[in-house]
């Protein structure tokens, strides 16, 4: 994610204007999660938003370098985490690309953290695994 965060940023500084704005912004819905950077640049033609993700692609903007293997290389990534990245002009100008991620799964097992209690006091290990029971946490005592 790292990789992903750090292309969408280093894409809207190369393509903003001095003084101009970037928002960073994580959304958390129920059962994901939106990431998005946006920008006041100069935003992207309209019939280039289905391109910008392709291997090689760069937009033909003079002045600007790049391999054109970044934002393809995000949309790889976020693929494989079962995400979907996308990018879109906004209405007052800029830019705007987002990712999404699914929240992990949390099973209720999973929730209580595991704790091992051993002592050769049989009345201090059971007195300290009551003491964790009562506090939420899966105890297994010897």
């Amino acid at each position: 994610m790292y990789q992903v965060m750090s292309n969408l940023i280093c894409n809207s500084i190369k393509f903003t204007p001095a003084f101009g704005k970037i928002n960073i912004r994580i959304e958390e819905l129920e059962h994901e999660y939106i990431f998005s950077v946006k920008d006041d640049g100069p935003g992207l033609n309209p019939d280039e938003l289905e391109q910008v993700f392709e291997k090689y692609w760069t937009g033909g903007i003079t002045g600007r370098s790049g391999t054109g293997l970044g934002l393809f290389i995000c949309k790889t990534i976020i693929e494989a985490h079962g995400g979907h990245i996308g990018a879109e002009n906004l209405a007052d100008g800029g830019a705007r690309f987002w990712f999404t991620l699914s929240k992990p799964e949390v099973r209720v097992q999973d929730k209580k953290q595991k704790i091992l209690v051993i002592d050769d006091d049989d009345d201090l290990r059971e007195v300290i695994s009551w003491a964790l029971d009562k506090e939420g946490y899966a105890v297994q005592s010897y």
